[in-house]
């Protein structure tokens, strides 16, 4: 079996790059063979790079489709969970809000009826009593308001 004689390599000087003569090769063409695999050699030499688990599953995530989308779910999953939560939390606020401000707002409803149904009584005018009439409704409005959606939180 011929082997080309190894390639004889010296440095420029001036512009310090590689020369590679082919003083000492058989052939032309086992010198070009000889260059070839050189070359080849040096451009697939193989690193070995240890990876965590998640860079493994970013690598894996990026080469399959089924993975990503695997991935994507699991997020969608933890979204919509958090938006379930979020809006038990808005409900229990709506409810406490409800409790402790509306009642503030039923109060001074409740106190005009009152001053409402007292001018009506005294005076004994159709507008008085209509005039009643109406803040009574307002105040039950606001009554049922801010205790029917508290008794509708237990």
């Amino acid at each position: 079996m011929l082997f080309p004689k190894p390639l004889i390599s010296t440095i420029d000087v001036q512009s310090a790059k590689p020369v590679l003569s082919t003083k000492g090769c058989g052939s032309a063409r086992a010198c070009a063979l000889a260059i070839v695999f050189l070359s080849c050699c040096s451009t697939a030499s193989a690193e070995v790079h240890t990876l965590t688990l998640r860079q493994a599953l970013d690598f894996a995530a990026k080469q399959n489709a089924d993975v990503l989308l695997a991935r994507l779910d699991a997020q969608l999953a933890e979204q919509e969970l958090l938006l379930a939560s979020l809006k038990a939390e808005l409900a229990a606020f709506e409810g406490m809000y409800l409790r402790c401000v509306g009642v503030l707002y039923a109060e001074p409803d409740e106190s005009n009826a009152r001053l409402a149904e007292l001018k009506a009584a005294a005076a004994g005018a159709p507008e008085a009593k209509a005039e009643a009439a109406e803040a009574r409704s307002q105040a039950e409005e606001s009554y049922s308001g801010a205790h029917g959606s508290a008794a509708q939180d237990f």
